[in-house]
């Protein structure tokens, strides 16, 4: 597990809760992809952020490790609200992402569509059509409309994202998306 050691005690406990969640190869894919662009992500973010709301997202994520999960939306919500304050796109989406699994986890699918649909906007508008940030949006708008029982839609996202994972070299991304096009109907 060479990736381990850049992690953060949250980021491992939300892997192992998504490993935990998945059963067989299909979970261990997704949770091997899932620690893989969480560490690719991470470091990035973590540069970026505005340093008024590092002490929010930090708390949020223990809150969310410890299941404290509407505390933890509360807080990325306070992190999106800085984030838009200080005109950081990508902070803002990030957390965007973050408050989409928290609606997830919490059963609110279509607000969770919500969030995601609003971070792949800023995605787009922030980095283009070509980022890995763009990828990791779209493959949880994937997972959100797919929760929704909305295959077509669910398809476009995973559609979208492997050519983007391709296109950065993230084989696991590549593998993740074939394997719910697979599910899907479209391999």
């Amino acid at each position: 597990r060479p990736f381990d050691s850049a992690l953060t005690q949250a980021q491992r406990a939300s892997i192992r809760r998504l490993h935990t969640g998945l059963s067989g190869t299909a979970g261990r894919l997704c949770a091997t992809t899932a620690h893989r662009l969480t560490v690719r992500r991470s470091a990035a973010t973590e540069e970026r952020m505005p340093k008024d709301s590092e002490p929010i997202v930090e708390q949020s994520r223990q809150d969310r490790t410890e299941g404290r999960l509407r505390e933890a939306l509360k807080g990325y919500e306070r992190a999106i609200d800085l984030a838009r304050a200080a005109n950081d796109m990508a902070q803002r989406a990030h957390a965007q992402r973050h408050v989409r699994e928290l609606h997830r986890e919490l059963g609110q699918h279509r607000s969770a569509v919500s969030a995601a649909a609003e971070a792949v906007a800023l995605y787009r508008q922030h980095d283009g059509d070509a980022s890995l940030d763009l990828a990791n949006a779209l493959r949880v708008l994937a997972l959100a409309h797919g929760s929704l029982g909305e295959s077509p839609a669910a398809a476009a996202s995973w559609q979208e994202a492997r050519s983007l994972y391709m296109a950065v070299g993230v084989h696991a991304g590549v593998d993740e998306c074939d394997q719910h096009m697979t599910q899907l109907g479209l391999a």
